[in-house]
């Protein structure tokens, strides 16, 4: 959010500029980047799930909110 909020942020305050579409990309780049670490971390810990007899402090009160944090 900081790279939104000092360059993409005002450039749109401004109107735009010709070179908009540069920082768009490497934001864009950069969350599809995120998307694929989040996606090998879900898959490394078998989706969050806790193995067998793990210890379940701070985990989900309810299958709900277990659904909530993972949207």
């Amino acid at each position: 959010m900081q790279k939104e909020e000092r360059i993409l942020f005002p450039l749109m305050r401004q109107g735009g500029h010709p070179m908009i579409g540069q920082p768009i990309s490497v934001m864009r780049a950069e969350h599809d980047d995120h998307g694929g670490h989040l996606q090998a971390l879900e898959k490394l810990t078998q989706g969050g799930v806790p193995p067998e007899g793990a210890c379940n402090t701070g985990a989900p009160s309810t299958p709900a909110r277990a659904n909530s944090l993972m949207t």
